[in-house]
């Protein structure tokens, strides 16, 4: 394999990640506001999502950890 087909390999897979783990958020939101929450705690892993979340009208504020930089709070309050 050459250098470019690597490079577009490694592409694919990284939007495709990210991919997965919106949707994944989405399944997490739909859940907790079928509960009658309006906040949750998880782990995002890619920036472009917790930009997504912003433009989508959802607050995002990163939670102090001691282990991971990854953790946040999504609150859709201002949404409702």
């Amino acid at each position: 394999m050459n250098i470019r087909k690597i490079a577009v390999k490694s592409k694919y897979l990284r939007n495709k990640h990210i991919k997965e783990e919106r949707t994944g958020l989405d399944i997490i939101i739909s859940r907790t506001e079928s509960e009658g929450k309006k906040q949750v705690h998880t782990y995002i892993y890619y920036p472009e999502n917790v930009e997504y979340l912003k433009t989508e009208g959802f607050k995002v504020i990163q939670v102090e950890s001691v282990f991971t930089t990854h953790k946040y709070n999504i609150n859709w309050e201002s949404l409702i």
